[in-house]
């Protein structure tokens, strides 16, 4: 059934990671202006990198919710999901350490809705871990 807990997790991780590709990842320290951002393209194109994670996250994540009936490849999904979300926050570490001295590049404060996202994918995995639980509980009992 689409109207779990799960889902709501998942739409508010979808959301979280489409929010953040129109945010600044990378700011500068001296003036805090905007180094580097998913939707503006900078000299090297790494913006085509952040965007295409990004993009790729938010849509596997709705993908997520829409599999409810085969509960073992959503819980599959959800931690692909995770992974991605973290080879995204890795990403942005080397770009923000990849950048010259001069720039004094830091990372942003919006990089905290990846973080946010990954707790959204963990709570939607244990909720599907239970109800497979459940599943698994009432099949027993018949």
């Amino acid at each position: 059934m689409l109207q779990r807990i799960q889902s709501v997790y998942l739409f508010l991780a979808a959301v979280a990671v489409a929010v953040f590709a129109f945010m600044p990842a990378v700011v500068s320290a001296a003036d805090g202006h905007a180094l580097l951002t998913a939707i503006t393209p900078d000299a090297e194109g790494m913006y085509l990198v952040l965007l295409c994670m990004s993009g790729l996250i938010s849509l596997l994540a709705l993908i997520t919710i829409f599999k409810y009936k085969t509960l073992k490849t959503q819980k599959r999904l959800c931690k692909i999901n995770i992974l991605l979300v973290i080879a995204l926050l890795v990403s942005i570490g080397i770009i923000t350490y990849a950048q010259p001295a001069s720039l004094q590049a830091i990372p942003s404060w919006f990089n905290l809705l990846l973080l946010g996202a990954i707790v959204l994918f963990a709570l939607a995995h244990r909720g599907i871990s239970h109800d497979l639980k459940l599943l698994s509980d009432s099949s027993r009992l018949r």
